[in-house]
């Protein structure tokens, strides 16, 4: 059974690097579309929509958030056996 969340910890911990590493690229696409003039000259050059990178920058802000809670509740577990 140790094995498993220890499985789980590893999981976690890919999670939470996935998530911060989508959250962070879609921040900075959200940053750089101030630096253009209208929401077609940002489509142009990004090939994204506007409501498409906020939406997603949501997205991974919640999946970011559910993922630290899954890793500290599997970190948690796993002290609590030791």
């Amino acid at each position: 059974m140790h094995d498993c969340y220890i499985l789980l910890l590893v999981v976690a911990i890919i999670l939470v690097i996935v998530t911060a590493l989508g959250l962070n690229t879609f921040l900075r696409l959200n940053n750089a579309s101030k630096e253009f003039g209208s929401n077609d000259a940002y489509e142009d050059a990004c090939h994204l929509s506007l409501t498409y990178t906020k939406g997603a920058m949501w997205l991974f802000s919640i999946l970011f958030v559910f993922s630290l809670f899954f890793l500290a509740r599997v970190s948690f577990i796993l002290a609590k056996q030791s």
